[in-house]
């Protein structure tokens, strides 16, 4: 076995590892694009770095024809993780994911086993500490808001307000349901940005149950 069929097999073990730490953190928070995803994403693109790399070599054509696909063709891969529900946008950071795990891969297979794998930590770190400071901005920086809500009596109406809430990803506490005059009145405190509050106020008046629907920022 020669050292360069060698080097070629350490570019591919070293981008399986650098895509595998991060896929480790997305399969454990189960994401759509999880740790054989990963892998695979950075496995691949370092093969193409490395068969660009031959090429030019062998035909003395630009290896960049070949590296620059790769950056497209992930492009419609992270897209396919994105979701849109109820006005909200689920998935980006998924699809930011898959791109950088490209770039990994691609930086294994030129060799830049350290910036690879260097970029890997730091991915990993973003994706398990960043969550916890955006949860403390959001705590810190948006108001709590006092929903009222009024609809014909049904048992189902709670149980779509709360799905709505959980797509959106709408924080809710405090859920009281009166009755009055022969309609429901449900009270309740969500906590979230003032745009997805404002869409939610859209997606409560779309229930046919809902007769009215009203905030209040305490």
């Amino acid at each position: 076995m020669d050292n360069e069929l060698l080097l070629d097999i350490m570019k591919i073990l070293i981008a399986m590892l650098a895509g595998g730490i991060i896929g480790v953190e997305r399969e454990l928070k189960d994401k759509p694009a999880g740790l054989r995803t990963n892998i695979l994403v950075s496995t691949g693109s370092c093969l193409f770095v490395i068969f660009s790399i031959k090429i030019a070599e062998l035909y003395g054509d630009d290896p960049g024809r070949i590296i620059g696909p790769i950056i497209t063709g992930i492009g419609f891969l992270g897209a396919g993780t994105i979701i849109r529900a109820r006005g909200s946008i689920k998935g980006l950071t998924s699809a930011a994911t898959i791109w950088v795990v490209a770039g990994v891969g691609m930086g294994a297979g030129m060799g830049l086993f350290i910036l690879a794998l260097t970029i890997s930590i730091l991915v990993l770190f973003i994706l398990l500490i960043l969550p916890g400071v955006e949860e403390f901005i959001s705590v810190y920086g948006v108001k709590d808001t006092e929903f009222v809500v009024v609809s014909k009596p049904s048992s189902i109406v709670v149980q779509k307000i709360r799905k709505i809430m959980r797509e959106m990803g709408i924080y809710y506490s405090g859920l009281t349901i009166k009755k009055e005059e022969g309609k429901l009145k449900i009270i309740f405190m969500a906590h979230g940005k003032q745009s997805d509050l404002t869409k939610l106020i859209f997606w409560l008046l779309k229930l046919p149950e809902v007769e009215e629907a009203s905030l209040e920022h305490t």
